[in-house]
């Protein structure tokens, strides 16, 4: 039972691999090269516009979790749209000393929309760990957020994780806009919780044309209306010196932040944030 997008043009749909809907299963020693869309997507089973907007009924985005997923010892290489390896609506997951990696030197046809993160945890997904992974050339190194439609997401570990040559480190967030919301959600609810971040390096970042880029910094880690947060022992280094950088938490509490290195540049936090 398969995910498709229905949308005017296919030059933005089609995964590498997706599975929707689908219980204990294995991708194991997978290479996924110039897919399209994710290059691996792990979802539910609901079909919905490539807008996204039929979501809005979230009571809709519940319909078939995937569930005890492994995706393990897989390389991605250039994925053309969006994330190389990515969960929505899934509950049991690892991903596991996997590669992940974009060259955009010379792809005049990327804009923002791609690529964007190496490996995220999207919209719902809970109880889900990435350890032991390589990251280079994305957007975003990692990230476990949601969008606006979507509910947090929850018990999400990070582990032993290198990102190379990236605008953002890693992102931990929910995109609830209250202007945008139609069906009474409430962020305050259903906020992300149990997101742990351990051991990772962060090796070269630059504003850079893709997704999650600031046109004016380069960040380590940004962190945004979420609670319980919890990071310790990242290693940032060889930042460009001719943008600025940050760190940028925003509108968010209880969030922990030990054994940070930065170094070549200073640590900036944003105005009005709450840790």
């Amino acid at each position: 039972q398969g995910q498709r997008y229905a949308s005017e043009s296919v030059s933005n749909s089609g995964c590498g691999i997706m599975l929707s809907g689908v219980r204990d299963a294995v991708i194991d020693n997978v290479t996924v090269k110039n897919s399209m869309g994710h290059a691996i997507n792990i979802t539910d089973t609901y079909v919905k516009t490539h807008s996204g907007t039929e979501l809005a009924d979230r009571t809709r985005v519940f319909t078939g979790y995937s569930e005890n997923i492994a995706i393990i010892n897989c390389t991605v290489i250039d994925p053309y749209l969006d994330d190389a390896i990515t969960t929505h609506i899934t509950k049991g997951c690892i991903i596991a000393n996997c590669r992940c990696s974009f060259d955009y030197a010379g792809k005049a046809e990327i804009n923002n929309w791609a690529p964007q993160t190496g490996i995220e945890i999207d919209d719902g997904s809970e109880n889900v760990s990435v350890v032991n992974c390589y990251v280079e050339g994305f957007g975003c190194g990692f990230n476990a957020k949601a969008h606006g439609f979507a509910p947090a997401a929850k018990h999400v570990s990070f582990s032993n994780i290198v990102v190379k040559d990236t605008a953002l480190g890693f992102q931990i967030a929910h995109s609830f806009s209250a202007s945008a919301d139609t069906t009474g959600y409430n962020a305050e609810t259903e906020e992300a919780s149990g997101i742990f971040v351990k051991n990772i390096v962060i090796d070269g970042l630059d504003v850079k044309p893709l997704s999650y880029s600031s046109a004016e910094y380069a960040r380590g880690l940004f962190i945004s209306q979420v609670r319980n947060v919890f990071i310790d022992g990242v290693s940032i280094s060889n930042v460009n010196r001719n943008v600025g950088f940050e760190n940028y938490i925003y509108k968010s509490s209880k969030v922990s932040i030990k054994n940070v290195t930065i170094k070549g540049q200073h640590n900036v936090l944003a105005a009005g944030a709450t840790v």
